[in-house]
Protein backbone atom coordinates (compact mmCIF):
# COMPACT_ATOMS: atom_id res chain seq x y z
CA UNK A 1 0.00 0.00 0.00
CA UNK A 2 1.19 3.80 -1.15
CA UNK A 3 0.96 6.29 1.35
CA UNK A 4 0.06 9.51 0.26
CA UNK A 5 2.37 11.93 -0.17
CA UNK A 6 1.03 16.12 0.67
CA UNK A 7 1.73 18.36 -1.94
CA UNK A 8 4.78 20.90 -2.05
CA UNK A 9 4.04 24.18 -0.88
CA UNK A 10 4.71 25.69 -4.64
CA UNK A 11 1.49 23.53 -5.75
CA UNK A 12 -0.26 26.19 -2.98
CA UNK A 13 1.12 29.44 -4.17
CA UNK A 14 -0.12 31.22 -7.10
CA UNK A 15 1.84 32.41 -9.91
CA UNK A 16 3.38 36.01 -9.82
CA UNK A 17 2.94 35.81 -5.92
CA UNK A 18 5.24 38.42 -4.16
CA UNK A 19 7.26 36.68 -1.44
CA UNK A 20 7.53 38.47 1.92
CA UNK A 21 10.09 37.18 4.36
CA UNK A 22 10.08 38.14 8.52
CA UNK A 23 13.79 38.59 9.62
CA UNK A 24 13.04 37.89 13.05
CA UNK A 25 10.45 35.04 12.89
CA UNK A 26 9.84 31.81 10.28
CA UNK A 27 7.21 33.50 9.20
CA UNK A 28 6.65 34.07 5.26
CA UNK A 29 3.93 35.53 2.99
CA UNK A 30 3.14 35.40 -0.44
CA UNK A 31 1.10 38.30 -1.99
CA UNK A 32 -0.80 39.08 -5.00
CA UNK A 33 -4.22 39.98 -6.84
CA UNK A 34 -7.01 37.52 -6.83
CA UNK A 35 -9.18 36.21 -9.75
CA UNK A 36 -11.99 39.28 -8.85
CA UNK A 37 -9.03 41.64 -8.90
CA UNK A 38 -8.77 41.89 -4.80
CA UNK A 39 -5.89 41.80 -3.13
CA UNK A 40 -4.58 38.68 -1.59
CA UNK A 41 -2.49 37.05 0.50
CA UNK A 42 -1.22 33.32 1.71
CA UNK A 43 0.80 33.19 4.74
CA UNK A 44 3.13 29.75 6.13
CA UNK A 45 5.64 29.76 9.05
CA UNK A 46 8.77 27.12 9.04
CA UNK A 47 8.81 24.38 6.70
CA UNK A 48 4.91 23.53 6.77
CA UNK A 49 3.64 22.79 3.44
CA UNK A 50 0.12 24.07 3.86
CA UNK A 51 -0.66 27.64 4.28
CA UNK A 52 -1.38 29.20 7.65
CA UNK A 53 -4.55 31.22 6.30
CA UNK A 54 -5.29 32.20 2.72
CA UNK A 55 -7.78 35.18 2.50
CA UNK A 56 -8.40 38.40 0.26
CA UNK A 57 -9.04 41.52 1.18
CA UNK A 58 -11.40 44.57 0.79
CA UNK A 59 -7.69 46.71 0.44
CA UNK A 60 -4.38 47.43 0.53
CA UNK A 61 -4.71 48.60 4.48
CA UNK A 62 -6.55 45.53 5.80
CA UNK A 63 -4.08 43.33 4.09
CA UNK A 64 -1.00 44.61 5.75
CA UNK A 65 -2.47 44.40 8.89
CA UNK A 66 -3.29 40.79 8.82
CA UNK A 67 0.51 40.57 7.71
CA UNK A 68 1.84 42.21 10.42
CA UNK A 69 -0.09 40.63 12.66
CA UNK A 70 0.74 37.32 11.55
CA UNK A 71 4.38 37.96 11.99
CA UNK A 72 3.70 39.79 15.51
CA UNK A 73 2.70 36.21 16.11
CA UNK A 74 4.96 34.30 14.82
CA UNK A 75 7.84 36.30 16.61
CA UNK A 76 5.86 35.69 20.09
CA UNK A 77 5.69 32.04 19.18
CA UNK A 78 9.70 31.94 18.80
CA UNK A 79 9.43 33.55 21.86
CA UNK A 80 8.05 31.54 24.04
CA UNK A 81 10.35 28.87 24.25
CA UNK A 82 13.01 30.58 25.13
CA UNK A 83 10.81 32.72 28.15
CA UNK A 84 10.11 29.30 29.34
CA UNK A 85 13.21 27.47 29.48
CA UNK A 86 14.55 30.51 31.61
CA UNK A 87 11.46 30.54 33.84
CA UNK A 88 12.02 26.86 34.26
CA UNK A 89 15.44 27.73 35.66
CA UNK A 90 14.79 30.09 38.32
CA UNK A 91 14.98 28.44 41.45
CA UNK A 92 11.65 27.12 43.22
CA UNK A 93 11.73 28.57 46.29
CA UNK A 94 10.44 25.57 47.98
CA UNK A 95 12.52 24.10 51.30
CA UNK A 96 13.23 20.55 52.23
CA UNK A 97 12.14 19.14 55.34
CA UNK A 98 14.46 20.24 58.37
CA UNK A 99 13.92 17.04 59.59
CA UNK A 100 14.55 13.81 57.64
CA UNK A 101 11.59 11.21 57.34
CA UNK A 102 11.69 7.89 57.81
CA UNK A 103 8.63 5.29 57.74
CA UNK A 104 9.92 2.19 58.36
CA UNK A 105 7.33 -0.06 60.40
CA UNK A 106 4.70 2.02 58.99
Amino acid sequence: MTRFAPFPRDFYIPKGSVKIADRNSDGVVYVYRSAKDRPAAMAFHGEAVKPDWHHSFANEATREHKIRAHFEGRQRAASWPAEHRAERKQPHGFEGRPYPLCLMGL
